[in-house]
């Protein structure tokens, strides 16, 4: 029997990251793939992942975050993974689809669309996917065993914070791995991404896709599952926000220059000290701050006339 495995990272958005996490277990019990998730919370991220096969990493750079996350996957020794992301959902038709691939499959295989809702506007979009219709969507992308080997299980680039599909677009290209894309109605297969309030990308992008009734996305996905998206805004989440610590990059990357002061949660900013990215940075003081001025000269005030006695004439 195929062994195939869903792997994302998370951090911060523990709701919905748990309710992600809890429909894909559940999902895993009728199809038998493994769920894997890379954190950089400790044990809160711990707790959001329970009953997924579950790695520790520092939150920054996101690209070696998710490349460790990989070596997870290398570890499992699967036969193929679909690299999903902490705030999307799929139907069952998609992992039917996903079952019928083969680990020695030469390309990788996407979704040519996909569907957005924003839990802070109450609003749902069906973007049609990329205008040339060569690439697939990020979310939901098949790779092979064989295509993981070719890649080593380095999907992106390192010291990356932003553009990972671009940068895993070049890799394929370089080694001649086509992106197969596949028209959703024809293999009846969705995703939906869910722009919570947390989220990287801003949920307006819902605004510049074409409309979409929420009672579709019941029919597609579930009432009860949709339900529950609907519930979360910024009044209902219970995430447990990390205390952060402010550390100083002394080893810069395209997207965090050298000199860039950034807020972490206590274990980020651990692991990205040890690792040589970064030292702990603490803001002056006012008073050190104060000494540490140049003091400007003042002019000096010319010494005032002295007024002149009045005599008086004697009579």
């Amino acid at each position: 029997m195929k062994k195939f495995a869903v792997a994302f990272a998370i951090y911060n958005r523990h709701d919905l990251e748990r309710l992600v996490i809890e429909r894909l277990l559940k999902q895993s019990k009728k199809f038998g793939f493994e769920v894997v998730v890379c954190g950089s919370e400790g044990t809160i991220s711990e707790e959001v992942a329970e009953g997924c096969h579950y790695v520790e990493y520092m939150n920054f750079p996101v690209s070696d975050k998710h490349n460790y996350l990989l070596e997870k996957v290398r570890e499992l020794d699967v036969d193929g993974v679909v690299m999903s992301g902490s705030d999307d959902i799929f139907n069952d038709e998609f992992f039917e689809y996903i079952y019928t691939l083969s680990p020695e499959e030469e390309n990788v295989i996407g979704l040519k669309e996909c569907f957005f809702y924003s839990t802070r506007l109450n609003q749902a979009g069906h973007w049609k996917g990329y205008k040339d219709g060569t690439q697939s969507v990020g979310a939901g992308r098949f790779f092979s065993k064989k295509v993981l080997e070719q890649l080593d299980y380095r999907l992106f680039g390192r010291h990356l914070d932003k553009g990972l599909d671009s940068s895993c677009n070049r890799k394929l290209v370089e080694l001649g791995i086509k992106d197969i894309v596949k028209e959703n109605k024809e293999i009846n297969s969705y995703v939906l991404d869910i722009k919570h309030t947390q989220s990287l990308t801003r949920d307006t992008l819902v605004q510049g896709c074409e409309p979409l009734e929420v009672d579709t996305l019941k029919n597609i996905f579930g009432k009860d599952i949709i339900n529950k998206i609907k519930a979360l805004n910024h009044k209902t989440m219970k995430n447990k926000a990390p205390n952060k610590i402010r550390v100083k990059i002394t080893k810069g990357t395209p997207d965090l220059p050298e000199g860039t002061v950034k807020a972490l949660p206590k274990i980020g900013a651990k692991a990205i000290v040890e690792a040589g990215y970064a030292v702990y940075y603490s803001a002056p003081k006012k008073e050190e701050a104060k000494k540490a001025e140049p003091k400007k000269p003042t002019a000096k005030k010319a010494p005032a006339k002295k007024a002149a006695k009045k005599t008086t004439k004697k009579k």
